[in-house]
């Protein structure tokens, strides 16, 4: 089983968020090995993204080297809590042509629009998709919020 999990933008320290996901996804997978089930755990690192460029100027690094440093410190964390390391790690930064050539493919579909700095997709419609088979009076569409005291 591929068990891929979205990993960090490395542009600072790690926080309790972060330790929680990993922490997470380690006895997940720990818990899928114990069970016979032979795991390839994929964690990309994102280290190519305006946030990384913006934390390097401000000390004075490239993008890479604050990446890098950040990178390292990261997975260093992992070990420490002793989590079993990915068995791959790609870099967001590694994938920008191919990601390039996507976007282009995507435009070429008519699906994707600008605004403002952002780039949306539109997926296709599909006849009936989006609809509910119950009717909106339905009991079952009804949900109550528990009162908490």
């Amino acid at each position: 089983m591929a068990l891929y999990v979205c990993g960090p933008t490395v542009y600072d320290a790690a926080h309790v968020g972060h330790g929680r996901t990993y922490l997470y996804f380690d006895l997940l997978r720990r818990t899928l090995e114990e069970g016979g089930t032979t795991v390839r755990h994929i964690m990309n690192i994102t280290d190519f993204e305006d946030k990384v460029d913006v934390r390097a100027a401000e000390l004075g690094l490239t993008w890479k080297q604050l990446a890098r440093q950040e990178e390292r410190r990261f997975l260093s964390d992992l070990r420490q809590f002793g989590a079993r390391m990915p068995h791959s790690t790609p870099r967001a930064s590694d994938f920008v042509t191919h990601m390039v050539e996507v976007a282009r493919r995507l435009d070429r579909t008519g699906r994707i629009h600008r605004q403002g700095d952002s780039w949306f997709y539109t997926p296709p419609t599909i006849p009936g998709g989006g609809t509910s088979p119950l009717p909106a009076t339905s009991s079952s569409m009804r949900f109550r919020s528990p009162v908490i005291r």
